[in-house]
């Protein structure tokens, strides 16, 4: 009998699990992943709408900047978001992060109550291209 997972679209045998940095690597990934999770109250009854939207602006934009200030793994050039932004948790959609400003200004005209954003940074795995050098 063989056992084995799948991680990361990734078939992962149960030898492979032994090894020592490869198992530290896997559950660095899964456990320690930065995360914002959170629903925001768009209307507050002691404070005007338009400071309530700019606050969560600010916050979110904070939690953007610091998470792009942590170190990188070695094999990574920048962090990647997956955000996504909704009523609820179940109806949220994923969006880019340079949406989410734009989503909220939208929920807020809409005057939705409340909004569920989460946002979940991870290292990309993509590689700078190298630039065509021409001669």
């Amino acid at each position: 009998m063989i056992c084995c997972l799948v991680y990361q679209n990734k078939v992962i045998y149960i030898s492979d699990l032994l090894q020592e940095d490869f198992l530290y690597n896997v559950l660095r990934d899964i456990l320690q992943r930065p995360l914002l999770k959170k629903i925001f109250e768009l209307q507050a009854a002691n404070k005007k709408p338009e400071r309530v939207s700019d606050s969560i602006k600010n916050e979110l934009r904070k939690y953007l900047k610091r998470e792009r200030k942590k170190s990188l793994p070695e094999d990574s050039q920048f962090w990647e978001f997956e955000c996504r932004f909704g009523q609820t948790s179940d109806t949220a959609e994923r969006l880019n992060a340079s949406e989410l400003i734009k989503a909220l200004d939208r929920a807020y005209d809409a005057a939705w109550e409340r909004c569920y954003i989460e946002i979940i940074s991870k290292p990309s795995s993509k590689s700078k291209t190298a630039p065509d050098t021409q001669e």
